[in-house]
């Protein structure tokens, strides 16, 4: 749930609703109904809704402005190599040029494809001597299959260990790899924001395995830090950018097959990606809409309007992964990330979160 704009008693707020929160206020028109006086309730991705043509784009295309190519790799390099350094002493370090041939950042999970990645970066590493950096977030729980890959990496040669770096959710937390608190609530699947641009603007490609539909966060942040982009052709998502031929993004039907044209492929940043991807274009096009949409006009002029809506963390708010709100479920209650130690989801899924939802809402109104 992410109040976009707190209604007052000359005009209607904004409330979004994310994927699986419409359940609540399906079941419960009498009081959705009373919020409809107050909010215009928009969507994003949710089961139900009261007008599901307001609805946003997917979160991807609201990216914030830290995910960009503009940073000195050197500089990068030589913060991040003494934390890699501390994971994998061994790793291959060339500090002028960028630290991972590709990366991969993402839920340890099958329909994630995590065991099939780490074994195209051994197949890469093998083939190529690449290097690749692969990060486990293991907070949804698959522990036969998390150990699975980590066994896959812990039985090959040291060789092939010097040229992957592979790094736990837990690892991350416990030993503070990495860790930071430049920007405060940015995180996802426990690691910073920073810490997710300084890895992705040093490598060349992110790998992104999983087939079916997925607007990943992750492929808009990649490609913004100036990734290409190395994915199934049975990926069903980012259309826009695959559209245009771009050369950021190399399709594959057979992973193994295309990796070659993957690293062989010299690829100068796509300044398009900015106007599809990046926040600070997309966010004022779309609260324009809104504010024509609605009429804003006959309460305030449209900069006041820009500047009470709330702009800040699109990509963790629209799809309710922001952690700050005060129906976030602690994690021995939140079924999605049980026993975990990061505070990633704030959708509403329970009658007590919903409550809680309700009279933080209904007490700003009244």
């Amino acid at each position: 749930m992410f109040v976009l704009l707190k209604h007052t008693d000359n005009y209607k707020g904004i409330l979004v609703i994310a994927h699986i929160e419409g359940k609540f206020f399906q079941k419960n028109m009498n009081i959705t109904n009373e919020l409809l006086k107050h909010y215009f309730i928009y969507h994003h991705y949710s089961s139900w809704t009261p007008n599901p043509t307001l609805s946003f784009k997917p979160c991807v295309y609201y990216t914030e402005d830290i995910f960009n190519n503009n940073y000195n790799i050197t500089d990068i390099n030589n913060n991040l190599i003494p934390y890699i350094k501390k994971i994998n002493p061994n790793f291959n370090v060339n500090k002028d040029n960028k630290l991972f041939d590709f990366i991969c950042l993402g839920r340890c999970t099958p329909y994630k494809k995590t065991y099939e990645t780490l074994q195209l970066m051994i197949f890469a590493a093998k083939t190529y001597e690449a290097t690749s950096f692969l990060f486990l977030d293991c907070s949804i729980r698959h522990n036969d299959y998390t150990n699975k890959v980590i066994n896959l990496y812990n039985t090959q040669k040291d060789l092939i260990k010097k040229n992957i770096v592979i790094l736990t959710q837990e690892d991350y937390i416990d030993k503070n790899y990495l860790n930071d608190d430049k920007l405060k609530n940015t995180f996802n699947m426990g690691i910073s924001y920073n810490s997710i641009a300084y890895l992705l603007n040093t490598s060349v490609t992110y790998i992104h395995l999983r087939e079916g539909f997925d607007e990943a966060r992750l492929i808009g942040q990649a490609l913004l830090c100036g990734c290409k982009i190395f994915c199934s052709n049975k990926l069903v998502g980012h259309n826009q950018i695959r559209s245009k031929n771009s050369l950021a993004i190399i399709q594959f039907d057979n992973a193994f097959d295309s990796i070659s044209s993957c690293i062989n492929n010299k690829y100068i940043y796509d300044k398009n990606i900015d106007l599809m991807y990046k926040g600070k274009i997309q966010i004022p096009i779309k609260l324009k809409e809104i504010y024509n949409t609605h009429s804003y006009n006959k309460y305030l002029d449209y900069d006041s309007f820009y500047n009470l809506c709330d702009k800040i963390l699109w990509t963790l708010k629209l799809p309710a992964h922001y952690p700050e709100y005060p129906w976030v479920l602690p994690p021995e209650k939140n079924f999605l990330i049980p026993n975990s130690k990061v505070f990633l989801l704030s959708h509403i899924i329970t009658k007590e979160q919903y409550k809680q939802f309700l009279n933080k809402i209904f007490n700003d109104i009244f």
